[in-house]
Order: structure tokens, then sequence, then C-alpha cells
């Protein structure tokens, strides 16, 4: 019986010490540090708002939903905001007799909330690079912020007067929070707020904004990127599923596009009519890989570029044949690697075969050319060790490695026209200026002009944050990058041409096969985007190519659909030799290939797609989102057309999916195996 009297005493005691916590006679720190909490809990949601409003909305949206449009776009600031709130003021109130835990919570929350603020403006200038928070996959994909690319571009971002800006924006956030703060303690003082009923009033407010929220939320239909919070999102991409529906489901779709040559033959290969009929495996003998970083087709002029910073390419026109459709499988440089080599498609996850399966068991274009006879070469004006690449190539039969560490070079790599950066006051890149590569190329080939050879060459003065050279021409663009990196396109293509006339002065031009292209595009600023990791458009994975002999092609141009996979093949139907069993692509001198080629990019939204035909289709696994564009009308891709084709989404993920789940297969069979293929 005494037990039962007690608990309601206990109960009736608590109530009474919850409702004295605001009322003016409780301790005042304790006080204090309850409106600190909720001051600054109220500043960092209407700062989040007013970021992901700005993201979101365009000037014309303004209307009597804005405030709700505005709570819904705080509402992931919201879920992580008002429950550490009410934790921390729960914390608060066990600790109201200690002024000492009383300072220490409130230096925390201000450092948390202050935090967060200051992470949601940064977020700002990640969506304006990537197109997406920063996550997991990204930092795989930056090797874990060691990489070139991640280095430069975190010094390209701190910046002073970034720097300055993130100081003067968290000073208005702590500013505004005190006021605010001021002006609550007054209306408690003076009574304008009841004391006891205060506290039940701001948990019902935030539960109200959070339920608000999430009805806005649900009426909208913005992206997420646009609005995640940065911390959440880049937690929860360690919990991403890499099963999706799509690595999983039945589908009707054949495999025919991407089966091995071994599948479609039954072993047996044999080389194109039209490379038969030139007679070219008499001829070449030699083969010359020019790969350009980071280079979508339409900054070549060949392809209709304004800027007419590839004059050596053009010179090369009338001996080419050009192919006007041809396409990176995934926008990042070692996935191209291995799909340019092995003539294969990728490996479908966010990991690099260079770098998790080395040794892979695939025959290389390389391999193919040193049992004709061939001296074997790979140079990058970058470092090779970027994901394991050099460990890659050393396993797939070439001879010899340059990169930045061994091709001697008195030209130092600085970003022209940048006054510095809080992190690297000169910009110096990690790698060579393009014209040295070219010539360590040379020296290489004169070494023993008799033997045939094989060199694959790689530029990086395209490569983010792009690198100009000694001086800067004006290319005539307002966007100060563009302009640096045509300068750089200009050094790499100056590079090609000074190969090609060594190898003129040689003798051994004509019986060398030039295969100039780019390992994948870059972006400024179109589809809310900048370099190329992060998406599918064309700006991203529609490459130049274009094979060079003066004896085989006169200009002629080429509109079937291309992917790198299809690199190797032609080389070898080109050169009269056997295509591998386990090639996936096919030669593109093929009258009966398919119309369609494939690509992903998995380190932001899972994407899939493929071209077929006139006719672009991508579509988001993570959001299931799918797009459809024309690129006979709508090159830039401005308008998805997927409402207008009824039918198609399914189409379309039964395709996607077929090639998806066939692929890993494919690379799955191909660990499991072991060995290295030769």
């Amino acid at each position: 019986m005494p037990t039962d009297t007690a608990r309601p005493a206990t109960k009736k005691s608590f109530l009474r010490g919850s409702a004295a916590f605001f009322d003016s006679r409780a301790d005042a720190s304790a006080r204090q540090v309850m409106l600190t909490i909720l001051s600054t809990t109220l500043m960092w949601c209407a700062f989040a708002a007013l970021i992901r409003g700005r993201l979101v909305f365009m000037r014309h949206d303004l209307n009597l939903a804005l405030p709700i449009r505005l709570i819904a776009t705080a509402y992931y600031d919201l879920v992580i905001a008002i429950p550490a709130a009410a934790v921390s003021l729960g914390f608060a109130y066990l600790a109201r007799h200690s002024a000492r835990r009383l300072r220490l919570i409130a230096r925390l929350w201000w450092s948390f909330a202050g935090l967060m603020v200051v992470l949601d403006a940064v977020n700002v200038v990640v969506l304006r690079f990537l197109g997406t928070p920063f996550t997991y996959q990204w930092l795989y994909y930056s090797d874990f912020l060691g990489s070139l690319e991640a280095r430069n571009a975190i010094g390209d971002a701190l910046s002073w007067p970034l720097i300055g800006g993130l100081a003067a924006f968290l000073a208005i956030f702590v500013a505004c929070a005190a006021l605010l703060r001021a002006v609550l303690a007054y209306a408690l003082a003076r009574g304008i707020l009841r004391h006891r009923p205060f506290g039940f009033a701001m948990a019902l407010a935030g539960l109200s904004c959070l339920l608000l929220a999430r009805f806005g939320l649900d009426h909208n239909s913005w992206s997420y990127s646009k609005i995640a919070n940065p911390v959440v999102a880049f937690l929860g991409s360690f919990a991403a599923q890499d099963v999706p529906p799509i690595f999983t489901m039945v589908t009707p779709a054949g495999t025919s596009d991407f089966q091995t040559a071994a599948e479609r033959s039954h072993g047996k290969s044999s080389m194109s009519r039209l490379a038969a009929g030139t007679g070219a495996g008499a001829k070449v003998r030699n083969l010359l890989v020019f790969v350009f970083e980071s280079l979508p087709a339409e900054y070549v002029d060949v392809y209709g570029s304004p800027y007419h910073a590839t004059p050596e390419l053009t010179r090369l026109r009338g001996q080419s044949l050009v192919f006007t459709h041809a396409y990176a499988h995934t926008p990042a440089t070692n996935v191209s690697l291995v799909s340019i080599l092995t003539g294969t498609y990728p490996w479908i996850s966010s990991r690099f075969v260079t770098e998790e399966y080395p040794a892979l068991p695939v025959h290389s274009m390389s391999a193919a050319m040193k049992r004709n006879g061939a001296r074997t070469a790979f140079f990058n004006s970058a470092d090779l060790r970027f994901k394991g690449a050099d460990k890659f190539l050393e396993r797939h039969d070439f001879d010899e490695l340059f990169d930045d560490r061994s091709i001697p070079c008195d030209k130092p790599l600085n970003r022209a026209g940048s006054k510095g950066t809080l992190l690297s006051p000169a910009w110096e890149g990690d790698g060579v200026d393009d014209g040295c590569m070219a010539d360590a190329v040379i020296r290489w080939i004169q070494h023993d002009p008799s033997r045939p050879f094989f060199a694959m060459t790689w530029t990086m003065m395209t490569h983010f944050p792009y690198f100009a050279g000694r001086s800067e021409m004006d290319y005539g663009t307002d966007d100060a990058r563009l302009n640096r990196y045509l300068n750089g396109l200009h050094a790499g293509d100056a590079a090609l041409g000074k190969i090609v006339r060594t190898l003129d002065e040689l003798g051994v031009l004509d019986s060398t096969l030039i295969v100039a292209l780019g390992d994948h595009g870059e972006a400024f600023g179109r589809h809310g985007q900048y370099v190329h990791a992060s998406k599918i458009y064309e700006e991203n994975v529609h490459i130049p190519l274009l094979l060079v002999n003066r004896h085989l092609f006169g200009g002629e141009e080429s509109s079937a659909i291309a992917g790198l996979a299809d690199i190797a093949p032609t080389v070898i139907d080109l050169m009269g030799l056997p295509q591998p069993g386990d090639w996936q692509g096919r030669s593109l001198l093929e009258q009966d290939r398919p119309p369609r080629t494939y690509f992903f990019a998995p380190w932001a939204d899972l994407l899939f797609g493929y071209r077929e035909g006139d006719r672009k289709y991508i579509f988001n696994a993570s959001n299931g989102q799918y797009e459809a564009y024309d690129l006979a009308s709508d090159p830039q891709e401005t308008r998805n057309l997927i409402d207008q084709l009824p039918g198609e989404r399914q189409r379309v993920l039964e395709r996607i999916a077929a090639w998806v789940q066939y692929q890993n297969r494919m690379i799955g069979k191909l660990v499991a195996s072991g060995d290295v293929v030769n």
C-alpha cells in the first residue's frame, strides 16, 4: 500500500518540476540553456529552409503556399534538429543543479547546430560540382580524398572568399539565434508568454512542423539531392542497398547486345567484310591509342565545337573515319581504361576493377599486339597509381609504364590564371605537361623504330581543375574554368600532332593505326553539374572517336552507335587478327551491329541508360524516375519525353536489367576463375 501512494506523488512532483523549468522562479542558468537550445534549433531550421528553398524554388514560385513549402524543404534537417533538441533539453533538465554541466550542454549544442548549418551551406557548393550531396561512394571514387581530382576540388573550393563567406554566414546565424534567445527570455520574463504551458507549446509546435513538412514533401516532386541534409545523405550512403530490384528482376529482354564473341559465334571469329576488303591486316603493324582525358565530343572542332581548340584533329579529319555516336560506358577514367583495353562492358559497381581485381582474367588489346610481335608501353601525364591502374596494366601485357614520376619535364604544371587558394597557393598539379608526355612517346618509338609497337597514351591537362600551360589563350568564354580547360585541350591536341609528325618523319605513319578518343566527358554547369562522374547525360558520356590512317580512310563518317568496348575488337579487326572469345564489343566495321550501347554511373544516384538509334533512355534506380530524349532534335537533353511514350518504362527497365544482370554474372565468373589470361 505505501508503494501505491508513493507513485502518484512522484509523478506529480515530476510534472511540477517540469513546469517549473520554465517558471521565472527556476534556476536562471538552466532557463538560459533551455532558451539557447530552443532559439538555436529554430534558427537552424529556418536557415536550412532558406538554403533548401533557394535550391528548389524559382523566383516566380512565390505564393500563399510558400511557408509550407519552405518548411517541407527543411524536412531532413527537422528530423535531426527536433529530436536532438528534445534530447538536449532532457539533459539540461537533469543537469539543472550543475552550472558546469549546463555550460557544457550549451557549448555542445552551439557547436552541433553551428556545424550543421555550415555543412548545409557547404553542401550548396558540393551540389554545384557533383549534382548530389557527398556520399561514401564519392569518398571511394576520390580514393578517400587522396586523388588529384579530390585534392584539387577541395583546394579550389577552400578559397579565401569562400572561407570568409562561411565565417560571415556562421556569424549571422549566431547573431540571429542570440537575438531570438533574448526575445524569448524577455517575453518569458515579462509574462508575454505564459511560463508553465510554454514548454508544451514548443513541443506541439515541433511535432506540427514535422507533420507539416512531411505533408509538403509528399505533395512536391523535388529532387532528393537538393533537399537532403548532407550528414543524413552521407551516413545513409553507407547503408545504401547494392541490390535494387533491377539486379534480380525477371526480364524477357535478350542478351545478344552484350554477349561475348564466343557466345555469339560458338568460339569462331572472323574479320569484317570491310576490313578484309581493305587488306588492312597487311598494311597496319603499329598502333597508337591516344586518349584525351575528360573530353566530350562537343568541344572537338570535328564535332562542331565553336572554340577551335583542336586544330591537329581537324588536320587529321581527311584521313580519318569519324564516329559521331560514340560513348563511354561510365564517366570514370579507370573504368574506361578497362573497357578500352579488354573489349568488355564495365563491372556494375561503384568500385573499380583496377583496384579490386587488377589481374582480372580477360584478354587485352595489348596482349593481342604483343603476340603479334609488337613492343608495348603505356604513357600517362598523371599518376598511374590512382585506383590501382598501374597494377592492372602490369598484369595486362605492357612492357613499360610511364607516368608523371618517370617522364622528365621542365614545364611546371600550374593552373594558369589562378591567384592560388588556402590549400594550394601555387596550384601545382600531380602531373606533367602533355607535351612532355608526347616527347616521352617519341623517344620510346625512336629507340627501336623497326619493330612493331603499341603505344597507349593518356593526357591530363583537361582534368579538373584544368591546366592551361605556360600561357592562357582567350577562347571567348565567360567561364574561367572552361577557358582553362580549352587551353589544356589545345595542349593535348598539340601533343598528338607532335607524335603524328614524328611518325611521318620516321616513315611509319602509313603502317600505324591511330585511335583518338575521349575517355569520358566533362560538364560545365549543364544539368546542374560540373566535372563528370555524377550523371550520364551527353556531356558526361558522349565522346569523340576517330580512326586515323591515310591509306585506310578518307574522311568518312559513321553513325554507328559505338561504345568503348568496341575499340579493341575494331582494332583487331583492322589488323586482321582473331578476336578473343571473352570480348563483348564488336568491330565498328561490322554491318550487323546492334543499334545500342549502354552506360551507368553509381557514385551519386544509381543511374543506368542506353542509346538506341536517336533515342536515349535514362533510369534512376535510386528514385525510380525515367528519362527519354530524342537526340536528333534535342541534343542537349532539355525535354524529357517519357510521359509521351506509353509503355516505354517497362521496356527500358527490362532491357537495362538484362544488361546489368548479365554483366555482373560475367565479371563474377571471371573473378572466380582466378588466373590471368594471356
